[in-house]
């Protein structure tokens, strides 16, 4: 059975650059430039794997990967 990994990639259009950094750092695929809000898109958002690559190197910060499952991190002050 086939789970999605991510619920959603929401891209904040006041934040944007247009640099599209996101678009190149993912190794699925996932993000299309769209001309007319001039920012990224989630096009295929089912292969998205949730490894947040486009939302750690936005240099605006504009990107916000919502996981469908959750991640666990290590927590530091354990």
């Amino acid at each position: 059975m086939f789970h999605r990994r991510t619920e959603k990639i929401d891209v904040d259009g006041q934040k944007c650059n247009g640099c599209r950094m996101c678009i190149r750092m993912c190794f699925q695929d996932v993000l299309r430039f769209d001309e007319e809000s001039n920012a990224p898109a989630a096009k295929y958002l089912d292969e998205c794997e949730a490894c947040m690559v486009c939302e750690a190197n936005c240099p605006e910060g504009a990107i916000d990967v919502t996981p469908a499952i959750p991640i666990f991190t290590a927590d530091p002050f354990r």
